[in-house]
């Protein structure tokens, strides 16, 4: 009994990767739906100077034509303008500065006024003083405010006075220079009073109106908040406009009335919940097309929990940032750097993945952005550029050469829009290239994202292939030193390897690292492999053919162990596992087949342990490194020996069944098959024969 619930919980663990990939997606799905806006869309795009390319569009109801922002920035001024601002008139001030005056007569009494002529001075400038300041007070000496000073003289303003509101003429009511000078004409024309006396008064001649600015601004604000933003009505059934016709100043002001009322009362009365289902069925259609495509295409990475996580984040990020930044007022969401997402897919998977990806990351955001059809031709067009870019991350000079590319790209196709929407280069935007500008120096970041990325989901990046390849690292050296027949043996497979896989477009850097290292469990025990043998076999002291054979295929096993042990990336080692498949050891097979003809012992012990190929890189691996090693056979290696050769081996491992998991088509396979053909002889120097001019035979 508790055996079978141990068999049922190990059942459950083994099936959880795969109940959590669906998790996953249901998941993504709905976050990105939670993302899209909750109300329906305006149906058409459209652009000022553009041609209407729609069907012709009359309108469905009665709607007002809504001012254009230069329109209503027009009537803001010109309001601002108009405005009548409000002064108050302050009784204190008047009491204030007449009772200082005649304390400043007082306070100087002791030492000016000490005679009786003196006096009588002092007493006729106290009642005269007096009699000016409360007659210019009651009739008011303003302070100007400096935004009212360049005004019209008949500029009008609405004086407050004892909570009574009236209209004067700014001109009609005095400032302080004029009362102060108004004073000094006056005591000029009484002899009585000294000129130097009467300035005495000077100084209380304040200003009692002054501007209150917050009743201003206040009633500037309720007048703009009441500024209508609508000029007429256009009628139910009238045509908005024609397909084909320009889209006028006139035109677009129609067009964006009609959007502004549909989307308001029209869009508005529509269910979130069903607008939310539409969007959520498009993402579920768009990333179910992704699954598919990996499902048949790239079936190792749908069976992967950590590369459908990989893939899926990338839609769920993108669509979170484009969402995010059509948040911030007077930031173009063409600064989101799409670009960076094809750069890192591609160098950990393929171009076909990345491309793919892109297309349906350019189509769930183009369902989020406001920017229309330019927003997703850009970042598809960008997201080729990158991927078809030559971005070798392990080098700084081609990956900025990339980015150059993917900035020039959105700079042209941006040329050709505006070009397509204005006609010509002078009535262009340029504004827009700033943030295609920022868009490429943001994109520098998938440079340090793809080491970091390949840390966390365990993949391996051209930068750490580059790093393994260096013979200094301790197997290859140890391999150099300790099994120098297998280390050249490897580094023929590894450019024969190579140039198959460029011949095909397949990884030739993953391949040409993989060939260093897919034989280093030979350094266990280098002298039981003929490229390291020099004199005795040391097959010959064993005691039958399948302790030789379990001494060759013990060469993969302990080649993963040493691989995980020295920390060598789980892509490098799957080589190591596949690089002979599940085939005989030919030569022990047939030496038992020798003491034992009647074929009755365990077949299988023969037998690498597997797995077969189930890349292209592993495939051409596997037949590089048979190819590689039967040809040193040959006694007389020239053009058909080797080509004889090449296509005896090939057609045994497709009829031993070594190829039957291989993703490898037979036209890839006829492109690997000429160029062994080809490197071969070229490593073994073999020529062309031409007929001798004389005797006319080969030479």
């Amino acid at each position: 009994m508790e055996a079978k619930k141990l068999k049922s919980f190990n059942s459950i663990l083994n099936s959880l990767p795969g109940i959590l990939k669906y998790v996953l997606i249901a998941a993504v799905i709905t976050f990105i739906s939670w993302l899209y806006p909750d109300k329906a869309r305006f149906s058409y795009e459209y652009k000022n100077g553009s041609t209407w390319n729609y069907d012709d569009l009359y309108a469905p109801f009665d709607f007002p034509l809504i001012k254009t922002e230069d329109e209503l920035k027009a009537a803001r001024q010109k309001l601002i303008e108009g405005h009548t601002p409000y002064y108050r008139k302050d009784p204190r001030i008047s009491e204030e500065h007449i009772q200082s005056f005649i304390e400043e007569l007082n306070i100087l009494g002791d030492s000016l006024w000490r005679t009786p002529r003196l006096q009588s001075i002092k007493m006729e400038l106290e009642r005269v003083g007096i009699s000016f300041l409360k007659n210019a007070y009651d009739q008011g000496i303003i302070k100007v405010d400096s935004l009212h000073r360049s005004k019209d003289p008949s500029f009008l303003i609405q004086l407050i006075e004892h909570n009574n509101t009236k209209p004067h003429i700014i001109s009609n009511i005095k400032n302080v220079d004029e009362v102060r000078n108004t004073w000094i004409r006056r005591i000029k024309a009484i002899p009585q009073i000294p000129d130097s006396l009467g300035r005495l008064l000077l100084p209380f001649v304040q200003a009692n109106i002054q501007l209150d600015r917050a009743l201003t601004e206040s009633s500037l604000e309720e007048q703009l908040s009441k500024l209508s933003k609508t000029e007429g009505l256009f009628k139910k059934g009238d045509m908005i406009v024609s397909k084909g016709y320009l889209i006028t100043d006139e035109v677009y002001k129609k067009i964006n009335s009609y959007k502004y009322q549909y989307e308001t009362q029209i869009i508005g009365s529509k269910s979130p919940w069903g607008i939310l289902g539409g969007y959520s069925l498009l993402t579920l259609i768009l990333v179910g097309l992704l699954l598919f495509y990996l499902y048949s295409y790239h079936r190792e990475v749908f069976d992967s929990f950590s590369g459908i996580l990989f893939l899926l984040m990338w839609l769920a990020l993108y669509a979170y940032a484009v969402s995010a930044v059509e948040k911030i007022p007077n930031i173009s969401t063409f600064i989101v750097p799409f670009a960076i997402a094809p750069l890192v897919i591609k160098n950990f998977f393929n171009h076909s993945i990345a491309l793919f990806v892109l297309l349906i990351m350019a189509l769930i955001t183009s369902f989020i952005s406001t920017l229309g059809y330019e927003f997703t031709f850009l970042t598809i067009l960008s997201g080729v550029v990158a991927i078809l870019g030559d971005s070798e991350t392990r080098s700084w000079n081609q990956f900025f050469k990339t980015i150059l590319l993917v900035l020039g790209a959105y700079l042209l196709g941006n040329l050709g829009l505006e070009l397509i929407k204005q006609g010509n280069l002078n009535e262009m935007n340029f504004s827009t290239n700033i943030w295609f500008i920022a868009n490429a120096f943001l994109t520098l970041l998938a440079y340090p994202m793809i080491p970091l990325l390949e840390r966390i989901f365990g993949y391996t990046s051209s930068i750490t292939l580059a790093e393994l390849a260096d013979f200094n690292k301790p197997l290859l050296k140890d391999l150099s030193l300790r099994a120098k027949g297998t280390f050249q043996h490897s580094l023929q497979v590894s450019n024969l390897a190579a140039a198959a896989a460029d011949r095909i477009g397949a990884n030739s850097l993953l391949i040409k690292t993989a060939a260093l290292y897919h034989d280093i469990g030979k350094l266990a025990e280098p002298q039981y492999f003929i490229e390291n043998q020099h004199g005795q076999n040391p097959h010959d002291t064993l005691n039958n053919p399948f302790e030789s054979a379990r001494k060759i295929i013990d060469h993969v096993i302990l080649g993963e162990k040493m691989a995980k042990k020295h920390r060598i990336p789980t892509v490098i080692i799957d080589f190591i596992n596949t690089h002979h498949g599940d085939s005989r050891v030919e030569y022990f097979y047939r030496k038992q087949l020798e003491r034992k003809p009647d074929g009755e012992f365990d077949e299988s012990l023969f037998r690498y342990p597997g797995p077969k190929p189930r890349t292209k890189e592993q495939t051409i691996l596997m037949l590089a490194d048979t190819i590689e090693a039967a040809s040193k056979s040959l006694k007389q290696p020239d053009e058909k020996s080797i080509k004889d050769l090449i296509d005896k081996l090939i057609t045994q491992k497709i009829q031993d069944g070594q190829l039957k998991d291989s993703p490898l088509s037979y036209k890839e396979l006829e492109m690997c098959r000429a160029s062994f053909n080809t490197t071969l002889q070229s490593i073994y120097h073999v020529r062309i024969a031409y007929p001798d001019a004389k005797t006319n035979q080969i030479s």
